[in-house]
């Protein structure tokens, strides 16, 4: 008799076919994300950008556990300046760009240039871990250490390069970490799946919000961005505001009732 559920319930058996066919199932998802995983940690990248050296490889050398290296790759129609500018407040303020709910408790990301974010500098401090290293108008380093990642201890670090390419630029991704203890191995396959999940999104948007920078399109996106933002200052207004609405209510109607009373009994 099978319990699995699949064949809808106890009581009718299956035979086992609704038992291999969950096997088959989960089979199925495990090799799709398998296969996706090794497409995204390279996605975009060419051989030479594969192995380039990268800013923290002196900061992992001699960390024992197992390594991680992912680059990712994305060509944009806009300048290295205008990169750079929404380069640097990725993670800042204005978001991260990927997947909101995961990332940005579930707000979304800035459409356009938030002006009140200052300059990157060494030592910023983001949910990811912190800006270790800094190339302004070229490179910043993000980098998260000692970090607990399912039973293992993780160390990680963003690199985003930003180079010129032809009348456009060339935006390139370097993930590197170790991974370190038992269960090191589910950790770095962990980090590999969820980085290019986000990641591989990341790239596209970024890429959407500077190709857009200064067009019809961006000031859409910022007018937008202005009225949702506006949206959820006057519902916190209005949430905030129902107590103290509810307990004038409680107490302006006893007065009015007494007020009615007293005007029947001169009438």
């Amino acid at each position: 008799m099978c319990r699995c559920g699949c064949c809808g319930g106890a009581g009718r058996g299956c035979a086992g076919r609704g038992c291999a066919g969950c096997a088959l199932g989960l089979l199925g998802v495990l090799i799709a994300l398998v296969a996706w995983t090794r497409h995204a940690m390279h996605w975009g990248a060419s051989p030479a950008e594969r192995a380039a050296p990268s800013t923290a490889d002196p900061w992992l050398e001699g960390l024992p556990g197992r390594r991680v290296r992912m680059t990712r790759a994305i060509s944009i129609d806009a300048s290295p300046s205008t990169v750079w500018r929404w380069l640097a407040q990725t993670g800042r303020g204005a978001g991260w760009y990927s997947h909101e709910r995961l990332d940005n408790g579930g707000r979304s990301s800035a459409s356009h240039l938030v002006t009140w974010i200052p300059e990157p500098e060494v030592g910023d401090a983001a949910a990811v871990g912190y800006l270790r290293a800094l190339t302004p108008g070229r490179e910043l380093v993000w980098w998260a250490p000692d970090d607990p990642l399912l039973g293992a201890r993780s160390w990680t670090a963003w690199q985003y390069t930003v180079e010129p390419e032809g009348s456009g630029s060339r935006l390139v991704m370097r993930v590197d970490g170790v991974a370190s203890g038992v269960s090191s191995r589910l950790a770095a396959a962990a980090l590999s799946l969820v980085d290019s999940i986000m990641g591989v999104r990341q790239l596209r948007r970024l890429r959407s919000r500077c190709e857009r920078f200064g067009r019809l399109g961006d000031f859409i996106g910022y007018l937008a961005f202005r009225s949702r933002a506006s949206a959820m200052a006057r519902r916190r207004r209005k949430l905030s505001a129902a107590p103290a609405l509810r307990l004038a209510a409680a107490v302006r109607w006893p007065s009015m009732v007494g007020s009615a009373t007293a005007e029947r009994a001169v009438r």
